[in-house]
């Protein structure tokens, strides 16, 4: 018998972070409001914190209220983004024949974020309101979905902003303001906000002379909303394969959010990743069977921190069964053979892609080793494209690593609702001999 040599063959993943820091949610920074973004100037994003502006109705007009009794609805503290915006909530006319405003209480809204195409809908406590109730996030005007004296439902407006702004209220007998109440995140619908990969491997067959192999790692990758998906980092496109030159899109990477993050799966199992500045993201390079359930679905935990909201985000990873290779016969006793434009069939179903990586014995480079990658559907068969091999000497080995993926599990970050593509690889490692 044999005795062939394990090979877990390797991707190199176009990630890079972000050369400057990326700003694109709300942090408080202590107090409510970044200092210096007025509207008319740019951005407040909201990552990097900052000190109570006075730009939210710095002026704060008290001519505002003193015809009829009226309120200074603008206040004195800013939300960093929006000046002026307290005169955006003047005060009321006091209800006619000089009688006093009613002071109006605004509770920071439930969520306090969402996609700056608006349609996001919010509660907002506090009160006293009525049926006039009238609420504008910065300087846009929402939608009132319903009221009671204590509860408003409200649909947001979009805004051409990102960042915080104040939350307003204003009916017939008064006004009152929450500066930087909420945070405008760009709208990520459709693209991918977080990826990366949760992936377990074990060698099959009985021709490898007593060796064992049963590992497996994590990665998680926040970026820039982008279409992507974890697979092009192997190939191009689905049912294509490239050679391990093939350079992969570049994904820009947000700077770290926490030191830690943590996926947790239905069942409790806990994959704690920790930042790491090489590979620019969160990683466990020693995962362990017990954090490794099959079939079950991981949910990222809440962020710690104020970069963005303490939110989970449900589903971000689905761990798919383990794919049955039917050809080549990689589960023998003894080795089987394969030729250049033979198929790798298995038995498909439930799987969003399947990944083939073929490490030929080629004596190509320093290691000897020349790698294929193919991406296929899930349709039971493929061949590889063995011409992208420098060489294809008869009878050396071949190490198949055939991956069952999955990375639709509906996972979605909850503040820019762009979705989770952190894909679940299951992974069996059969070898052959070249013929």
């Amino acid at each position: 018998m044999l005795a062939l040599v394990p090979l877990w063959a390797a991707c190199s993943v176009g990630l890079e972070a972000t050369t400057a820091s990326k700003d694109t949610g709300g942090a408080a920074g202590g107090s409510e409001g970044q200092a210096g973004a007025a509207d008319g100037g740019p951005p407040d994003t909201g990552f990097t914190g900052g000190t109570d502006s006075s730009a939210d109705g710095s002026a704060d007009s008290s001519a505002d209220g003193a015809a009829g009794g009226g309120t200074d609805a603008g206040g004195s503290g800013g939300d960093g983004g929006e000046a002026g915006d307290g005169g955006g909530a003047t005060g009321s006319d006091g209800g006619g024949d000089g009688a006093a405003a009613v002071e109006i209480t605004v509770d920071v809204p439930t969520p306090d974020y969402g996609i700056n195409a608006g349609g996001d809908r919010v509660t907002i406590r506090g009160g006293p309101f009525d049926a006039s109730a009238a609420v504008t996030f910065g300087t846009e005007l929402g939608t009132v979905l319903s009221w009671t004296a204590t509860e408003l439902q409200v649909s947001t407006p979009a805004n051409a902003r990102v960042g915080r702004v104040q939350v307003a209220v204003t009916t017939d007998s008064g006004a009152g303001v929450r500066p930087g109440a909420f945070t405008y995140w760009p709208d990520g619908r459709g693209l991918v906000g977080l990826i990366g990969v949760m992936e377990w491997g074990q060698l099959v067959g009985g021709y490898w002379g007593g060796a064992t192999l049963s590992e497996g790692s994590a990665a998680v990758y926040f970026l820039d909303p982008v279409s992507t998906a974890w697979w092009s980092n192997f190939a191009p496109s689905l049912d294509s394969c490239a050679h391990e030159t093939y350079t992969p899109p570049t994904l820009y990477v947000d700077s770290p959010i926490a030191a830690q993050v943590e996926l947790r799966s239905s069942s409790g199992r806990s994959v704690p990743l920790d930042w790491d500045a090489t590979a620019n993201g969160y990683q466990d390079t020693e995962l362990s069977l017990s954090q490794w359930g099959t079939g079950e679905r991981y949910s990222l935990q809440p962020l710690p921190g104020d970069r963005v909201p303490e939110v989970a985000i449900t589903d971000a990873v689905t761990l798919p069964t383990t794919l049955t290779v039917t050809n080549p016969a990689i589960t023998g006793s003894t080795a089987d053979t394969f030729s250049r434009g033979e198929a790798v069939t298995w038995a498909a179903g439930g799987n969003d892609w399947v990944l083939i990586r073929l490490v030929l014995d080629n004596g190509y480079g320093a290691s000897g080793l020349e790698t294929v990658n193919c991406v296929a559907r899930d349709d039971g068969s493929f061949v590889p494209d063995t011409s992208l091999f420098s060489s294809w000497p008869v009878g050396v080995q071949l190490t198949l690593n055939v991956s069952a993926a999955r990375d639709s599990a509906g996972g979605q970050v909850p503040w820019n609702q762009s979705s989770s593509k952190v894909a679940g690889l299951n992974t069996v490692i059969g070898a052959v001999f070249t013929r």
